[in-house]
């Protein structure tokens, strides 16, 4: 079963209908609610779950699938908030594989069960509670409080983690050169970086090319890629640094080479050992 007929059975008479998934065109108030995913082998048992779940206020189940495996693609395609899971043959390495997933994308998992087969080590897996079958509706709604406690910690957690992240980036872009200064007899003048085109590495010194006009300053090349920000720069060669803005056309030439073109018609050639950073430019991913 793949992922789009998981989803499409829980469309069908019976089942649970597609509601809250992002893109289906649902109102805030929908978008609010958590998205619940049930897995279980049992037809029987997989309804009546969904029929206790759809009394709760705040829930909709959004698919229903019958075994683990559907379970890790269907996730990817509507991101539930939480997941119902009855331990199998291969459970436990299903939860496991969804316990690593980034915090933002990890649903809580709730263990579903036969009392008599009730896992001792469901939390080691990561669980956020386990439920005996039948499932009674007080423990039920006990389980949902809990789970919609981890939710909030962990996606709390996440979002402050993001933002320091964001923070960091911040800082150290704050750090890199807005300008450079550069003697020229008696003074210096300074260089804005946005006016620097390339940067070739001339002994002890560098030299910036700025349009019409070149600078040099007395610093290693390696130096100086440091203060420049990697969102401006890119190093292609061990003694040339690239605005990457500037760059017009890549063209392979031998063996991991390549021939950089700027918009000033400038061309520049990289070495083999810049060609994963020649890579990321074309691909888009640097």
């Amino acid at each position: 079963m793949t992922s789009s007929d998981a989803v499409s059975s829980s469309r069908t008479a019976g089942g649970p209908r597609l509601r809250g998934v992002p893109g289906d065109g649902g109102s805030s108030a929908t978008a609010r609610r958590l998205r619940a995913l049930i897995v279980a082998e049992d037809a029987a048992a997989n309804e009546e779950l969904r029929l206790q779940l759809e009394l709760e206020p705040d829930i909709d189940v959004v698919a229903g699938v019958s075994t683990p495996a559907d379970a890790v693609a269907v996730i990817e395609e509507v991101a539930p908030d939480l997941l119902f899971l009855e331990i199998g043959a291969d459970g436990s390495e299903v939860v496991r594989q969804l316990s690593a997933l980034p915090s933002p994308a990890r649903p809580a998992i709730l263990l579903v069960t036969p009392a008599e087969r009730l896992p001792t080590h469901a939390f080691e897996l990561g669980a956020v509670d386990c439920l005996p079958r039948p499932v009674a509706p007080e423990r039920l709604r006990a389980a949902l409080d809990r789970a919609r406690a981890w939710l909030l910690e962990h996606r709390t957690w996440a979002l402050a983690a993001r933002f320091a992240q964001r923070l960091d980036q911040l800082e150290a872009e704050s750090a890199y050169l807005d300008r450079i200064a550069v003697r020229s007899g008696g003074r210096f003048i300074f260089v804005r970086v946005e006016e620097v085109e390339w940067v070739e590495a001339e002994g002890n010194y560098v030299r910036l090319h700025c349009g019409e006009r070149t600078y040099m300053i007395r610093s290693g090349i390696n130096e100086l890629e440091g203060r420049l920000s990697p969102r401006l720069f890119c190093r292609i060669h061990r003694s040339l640094l690239v605005r990457r803005d500037l760059i017009k056309e890549i063209a392979p030439i031998y063996q991991g080479e390549y021939i950089v073109v700027l918009e000033n018609g400038t061309r520049l050639q990289s070495s083999r050992a810049y060609r994963g950073r020649i890579r990321q430019l074309i691909s888009g991913a640097a």
